[in-house]
Formats: C-alpha cells, structure tokens, sequence
C-alpha cells in the first residue's frame, strides 16, 4: 500500500506504511529507500538522511540510494558530500540519468562549470528529452561565459517545458548578460 501510495504521490499517506513495515522487519534495505524517497519528497531532508544511510548500510549495491542520499545532501547544503555519493550512484550504475544531473548541478554549485557541462552532456546523451538537464547545461554554459550555447540550450528546455519559469528566468539573465558585454 505505502508504494502506491508513493507512486500516485501522497507521500504523506505513505509514510506510516514505510514506518510500519520497518517496524515489522527493520533489515530491508528497500524499505528504508522508500522512507528516505518518501521524506525527501515531503522536504523532511535531514530526516530522510538518516533512511538513506540504513539503506545503503544493508545494501551498499543499490544505485538509486546513493543518488537519492545525494539530492539529499544537496538540499542540505552539503554538496561536498553529496558529490561522491553521485559519483558512487554512477558506478553501480552508468545510466542513472538522474546521478548525472545531479552531479552537474554539484559541481556548478562548487564553481567546477567544465566538470559541470560534461556531467549534464552525459546525461542527455542518456536522456535527450530532459528539461532540467538542458537547464543545467545552460547554466553551466552561461558560467563558462558562452552565451549563444547557453541560450540554445535554454531555448531546448523551454521547448521540452514550456511552462517552467525558471527556465524563462535563466534565458532573460543570459540574454541580459549578452547585452551587458555587447554594450
């Protein structure tokens, strides 16, 4: 019940679902992966870390608990943590689009924009059809200062999602910043 009520979104129903199956046998790497999916969709960061950690101590092979303890570290403002765990997300699994993603937007975070740019351009090669990822590679390519390239890639993530301000936001700084150095 507490994954389909995950799946369809209600991540507050879930939650006692998760809590009661840990409750029942507390040695299922899966089951605390859910709790920490669970809490880090509900914002409660510091409490899905600790999920995380219990799910990869139970099972240090699983790709997506790595990734999801990496968001988390990242949200809480920790991305020199966060990045080896994207790192180990990778590889136990190098088509983990997400880990890609996530690595890029941690290492612009950190100012390493080419490191950055390659991590999103791998990504895309996973997953072309990816908004966030096109975002990404603008902000990074805006970093490195080449506005053109940005804005395409801005324009690719407007494309694929329309109605995202914060990709409209990104394309105004850049197109800002182009007349800044033009002017």
């Amino acid at each position: 019940m507490g994954r389909t009520l995950y799946r369809l979104g209600h991540f507050q129903e879930a939650l006692p679902f998760f809590e009661k199956a840990l409750r029942l046998d507390g040695q299922v790497a899966l089951i605390y992966e859910f709790l920490g999916d669970t809490l880090y969709h509900l914002k409660r960061y510091a409490d899905a870390l600790p999920a995380y950690n219990r799910a990869i101590e139970l099972d240090a092979h699983t790709a997506s608990a790595y990734d999801g303890k990496a968001l988390t570290l990242w949200h809480l403002h920790r991305p020199e943590e966060a990045l080896p765990c994207f790192e180990r997300a990778i590889q136990l699994n190098a088509k983990l689009e997400t880990a890609y993603e996530g690595k890029g937007a941690v290492l612009s975070e950190l100012k390493r924009y080419t490191e950055s740019l390659a991590a999103f351009d791998f990504a895309l090669t996973l997953n072309p059809a990816t908004a966030s990822a096109h975002n990404g590679r603008g902000n990074a390519l805006a970093d490195l200062k080449h506005y053109k390239e940005a804005l395409a890639a801005y324009n690719e993530a407007i494309r694929l999602q329309p109605n995202n301000p914060a990709f409209h936001k990104n394309k105004a700084d850049v197109l800002r910043d182009v007349n800044m150095h033009e002017g």
